[in-house]
């Protein structure tokens, strides 16, 4: 009931509108129905992500305005390119005794120290496989299912061994809980890609560059269109497939345009998972000129973007053509997130060689750091 009958009016509520529904209405078939309608969206995928792109639209904090054409490319995907399966992990079989007894005691006593975890992730991969270490780090987000941070923590992680398919529902729930943080829409983007779905790729890309997202995120959007650009480029040269293929092809041709010179020899990319943390990427060129933030465009054509220093990232590094000898990529750890006295920033850091084009070669590096004010090598490229 309303106070008055102007707030009636305000809501452009008519009460006898509503008494000509409750009269000509079974409340049973009423009640059926919904309860119908919302266990089909709860099965259906693509109902799942429309409804999720409807509420993230309506979402407080950021606006997004997603295309007409991207809508009517949706429209057109069908139903099974929206589902991903996602493998059981293969572990190796381990009895209990195979444990440290101060591990086991912390799980039993649902006590589990970052560094602790950590350790044994290390310690089991050396000893079994990556997936014996990725079940290992997952009981932190089990731990703490609304740590976000750890959440991202442990998709790095499976992204560096090559469990997209992990990885990509943990991004999802970060998404969910962080919807005005754009760096997971790249990431979930990327991990759909790798596992070969193409459709779901380009709806997190646009998302990604349909968001107006803060300005503390400087240059993501055009890093964003770069990543996107890779993407479509496997679907131009049939290495994926998409059931809207004249939608990429079009966006193929705006991207080319709008971001240039498309052809790139060596391109760093770095993320990290927390936030309030100011993490800086170094490349030293063979000739010995480092470029970054401070030097962000160097004599043989290197160039960096913007410096971003309150968390997440990203930032990366271009060159065209690259002159023979050795590059090492860094990282500085230049200031942390003193809230957060636990866990440790990790970095995320992919290297192309041969940028988007069919001779493409990737590396993935995910790199723990200590404290602040520390210089990490990540890798070194080595151009011949």
């Amino acid at each position: 009931m309303l106070d008055s009958e102007a707030d009636y009016r305000r809501f452009q509520i008519r009460p006898e509108d509503d008494a000509l529904v409750v009269s000509s209405s079974v409340a049973k078939e009423v009640v059926t129905r919904v309860i119908d309608e919302t266990a089909s969206k709860q099965t259906d995928p693509k109902a799942l992500v429309l409804d999720w792109l409807d509420r993230l639209q309506r979402a407080d904090g950021f606006a997004l305005d997603i295309s007409t054409a991207t809508k009517l490319a949706i429209d057109k995907m069908p139903a099974s390119g929206f589902a991903v399966d996602v493998a059981r992990l293969k572990c190796t079989a381990r009895k209990t005794s195979d444990l440290p007894k101060e591990f086991v005691r912390a799980i039993r006593a649902q006590k589990l120290p970052y560094d602790a975890v950590v350790a044994e992730a290390e310690r089991r991969q050396r000893a079994h496989t990556s997936a014996d270490a990725l079940k290992t780090l997952s009981s932190l987000v089990e731990n703490s299912p609304g740590d976000m941070v750890l959440t991202r923590d442990v998709a790095f992680s499976a992204m560096k061994w090559g469990f997209g398919g992990q990885a990509y529902p943990l991004l999802r729930r970060v998404a969910l809980a962080r919807p005005h943080q754009p760096q997971v829409y790249t990431a979930m983007a990327r991990c759909l890609a790798d596992l070969g779905h193409a459709d779901l790729a380009v709806i997190y890309f646009e998302v990604a560059l349909a968001g107006h997202w803060s300005n503390r995120y400087l240059e993501f959007v055009r890093i964003a269109k770069f990543e996107y650009y890779r993407t479509l480029r496997a679907i131009d040269a049939g290495e994926l497939e998409t059931s809207v293929p004249e939608f990429a092809a079009a966006r193929l041709d705006a991207l080319r345009q709008e971001i240039g010179g498309t052809d790139l020899d060596l391109v760093v990319m770095m993320e990290w998972n927390t936030d309030r943390t100011d993490v800086d990427l170094h490349v030293m060129e063979p000739s010995g000129e480092v470029c970054w933030y401070e030097n962000s465009k160097t004599k043989n054509g290197g160039e960096i973007t913007d410096d971003v220093t309150a968390g997440f990232g990203p930032e990366m590094y271009m060159l065209p053509n690259a002159p023979a000898g050795k590059y090492t990529v860094k990282v500085s750890y230049f200031n942390s997130d003193t809230n957060r006295t636990s866990l440790r920033t990790k970095v995320y850091v992919t290297i192309y060689r041969h940028f988007g084009t069919p001779q493409e070669q990737v590396r993935r590096h995910v790199l723990t750091l200590g404290k602040a004010k520390e210089m990490a090598e990540v890798a070194t490229v080595v151009v011949k």
